[in-house]
């Protein structure tokens, strides 16, 4: 599926478009659409041809593009004024000598290879500099590199515009999937979890810190948990260091203060209209890491 997303990409594209049909009832036997009321695709029992693949990614590439002109369009004064905030930063950070944006996508480029082997020419780029939304972490001015296969997969990476630090890498890839485990098998694997993440954080993120403490945080329904559990460690300075893996690979990085990092705890299920509760672990250390 990603070879087909990425020659759509460099100019591969369907001969045909999708069908978009209304109502659910004027689908016929082994029909490919998409239904409008509804929201959603119809697939036949069957495997998908190349040409009715690369119709999908036309549709959602054309849907998200509209989507995206209809925002501009609503919110144009707000990104007119963030625009301006950006210029104004940009122009302080070069007179303090602070990280400009081809040295954040150097960086950034650096980083995304180390990480998770990219190659980059199969992406597209996306670079900003974001003056409000990290304000809530204590970071006033950081660049935002996406490299995405739109639609496939996306890499976010986090610069802080002063210091040069990866602060937070965010990762989506439309075919991994988590695997079901209890509370209690989670217990059981916390031990082996925390070596993993301090071993990543440590080989792979440059970080190696004296923690205090150690936490893993989930989500679990009827005792059970399907999303991502991530794994936050605590410096004497409240630095919080959370990763979360998924078969080795990052899905998560982020470095901020443990009281922003509580807040996040409990002010994500509000920013997504949701109820639920993150739940917490503490994980022994060992002298090595408690100090």
């Amino acid at each position: 599926m990603k070879k087909l997303y990425v020659a759509y990409q460099k100019g591969t594209f369907p001969t045909g478009e999708l069908l978009q049909i209304e109502s659910a009832e004027d689908v016929q036997a082994d029909m490919v659409c998409y239904l409008s009321n509804e929201q959603r695709y119809y697939l036949p029992e069957r495997a998908l041809t190349d040409e009715e693949l690369l119709e999908m990614i036309d549709f959602e590439t054309r849907l998200e593009y509209a989507l995206g002109e209809r925002y501009e369009e609503l919110h144009a004064e707000q990104i007119k004024e963030m625009q301006g905030q950006e210029t104004a930063v940009k122009k302080e950070l070069q007179e303090e000598k602070g990280v400009d944006e081809a040295e954040a996508i150097k960086l950034a480029a650096q980083w995304a290879k180390d990480l998770y082997g990219l190659k980059l020419e199969d992406f597209q780029i996306n670079t900003r500099l974001d003056t409000t939304s990290y304000l809530w972490k204590n970071y006033d001015a950081v660049y935002e590199i996406v490299y995405t296969i739109p639609g496939y997969e996306n890499y976010n990476l986090y610069i802080d515009a002063h210091t040069s630090a990866l602060i937070e890498v965010l990762s989506y890839n439309s075919e991994a999937s988590h695997k079901e485990i209890t509370v209690s098998e989670l217990k059981d694997s916390l031990q082996t979890r925390k070596e993993e993440a301090l071993q990543f954080l440590e080989a792979r993120l440059q970080v190696s810190e004296n923690y205090t403490h150690a936490y893993c945080y989930y989500v679990a329904t009827e005792g059970k948990i399907s999303n991502s559990v991530q794994m936050a460690f605590v410096t004497k300075d409240n630095m919080a260091y959370v990763v979360t893996l998924n078969g080795g690979e990052l899905e998560l990085y982020s470095k901020l203060s443990y009281e922003a990092y509580q807040k996040y705890l409990v002010e994500s299920p509000k920013a997504i209209h949701k109820t639920y509760q993150w739940e917490e672990m503490e994980i022994p250390l060992e002298k090595k890491n408690a100090n």
